[in-house]
């Protein structure tokens, strides 16, 4: 027995709604994960990945939608095209807390941020 679930004029008719979410979201979306390995002269791309992968647990635990503040991306560079993240703020910032200390650029963000937080 099939159940249907959504009616595709439904879809047809919230498609504008949804590409306008979409875009809204995706213009919170201001850095790339590339970034944080170039900013950061982090040598690793495992580095960068567990980091992330650490950033979207916080999320998922706090409740917190990962495709809000993650997205994958292709991007094209000179020589290929490469899988990048999109990330917001917030993503990037996570990925940096959770960024190994012994880069010590990583450990200044960290120490930066903390005293931010607490108004030094």
């Amino acid at each position: 027995m099939l159940v249907k679930l959504i009616d595709t004029n439904d879809v047809n008719r919230f498609k504008g709604l949804l590409e306008f979410i979409d875009a809204a979201i995706d213009s919170n979306m201001r850095h790339y994960a590339s970034e944080i390995i170039e900013l950061v002269e982090m040598g690793r791309e495992e580095e960068l990945k567990g980091a992330m992968v650490r950033a979207q647990e916080a999320c998922q635990v706090m409740g917190i939608p990962l495709e809000n503040h993650f997205k994958k991306v292709y991007r094209d560079t000179e020589r290929s095209v490469v899988c990048d993240y999109k990330l917001s703020p917030l993503a990037f910032g996570l990925i940096c807390i959770n960024a190994s200390p012994a880069n010590k650029n990583i450990a200044h963000i960290q120490v930066e941020m903390v005293k931010k937080l607490l108004g030094e």
